[in-house]
């Protein structure tokens, strides 16, 4: 097949920020567990009174996204979007025998409101369903479980007593925040992402915020929105 060049013979060579094996796909809805890959709730929103409209979405699968582009109408001054992804709850269980599979230990300065999850040796006060956790990433490689992530499906989530990758906690917290109170004013779109950059991956475990702001409700303002992501299946369940 030959490979692109210039004109006087030289091989053009470019950046592939996405993994091996992967579909490069631009999506405008969320995946549905029952109707299939892209066929969820579409990425758009409307407001016509003062406040925010919030949607929140998830994938099935753990995708490698790049870029964006958010397309807007009807914004006055004061308007914005936020678009971020975070990590919701883990749930555990009150475990009344002191069986459990793991222990709740309290983060400091939060008045015991909040808590890390730890593994306990089948003595704990509490159970999570490691099928059905959110892994958080602890940059110190130091943490309390280990992901695996799959190309298909959710991710395989093992104890890892203290030297772990990720971490478990009772709380949604925050990852990233992509867009923040990003303005919008008229009608146009903005394009989000930067070339030639590793594609941030985002664990299925994982969600999408987006919130569109109306300032003062004296009139409507609109936005729909899609992504360029990359992943190994892009149609089914």
């Amino acid at each position: 097949m030959g490979y692109p060049q210039t004109p006087d013979g030289k091989r053009l060579v470019t950046t592939n920020c996405f993994p091996n094996n992967l579909v490069v796909q631009m999506v405008g809805a969320e995946d549905d567990a029952t109707n299939g890959r892209g066929e969820g709730t579409k990425f758009q929103l409307t407001r016509s009174d003062d406040g925010e409209t919030e949607l929140d979405f998830q994938f099935l699968d753990a995708i490698h996204m790049t870029s964006g582009v958010a397309l807007f109408k009807g914004a006055i001054l004061g308007d914005w979007a936020e678009f971020k992804a975070y990590a919701p709850a883990t749930v555990a269980t009150l475990n009344e025998s002191d069986t459990g599979n793991c222990n709740l230990i309290d983060i400091p300065n939060t008045g015991g409101t909040l808590h890390i999850i730890i593994p306990a040796a089948g003595d704990g006060a509490y159970d999570v369903d490691l099928e059905d956790c959110v892994p958080v990433p602890n940059p110190t490689h130091g943490g309390y479980v280990s992901v695996e992530s799959n190309d298909i499906g959710p991710s395989t989530i093992t104890w890892a007593a203290g030297a772990g990758g990720h971490d478990l906690y009772d709380f949604a917290m925050d990852l990233n925040r992509f867009a923040a109170y990003c303005p919008l004013l008229g009608s146009g779109k903005v394009e989000y992402g930067i070339e030639n950059v590793r594609a941030a991956q985002v664990l299925p475990e994982w969600k999408f915020h987006v919130k569109l702001h109306n300032e003062g409700g004296s009139h409507t303002v609109e936005m729909a929105w899609f992504l360029v992501l990359a992943r190994l299946k892009t149609v089914g369940i």
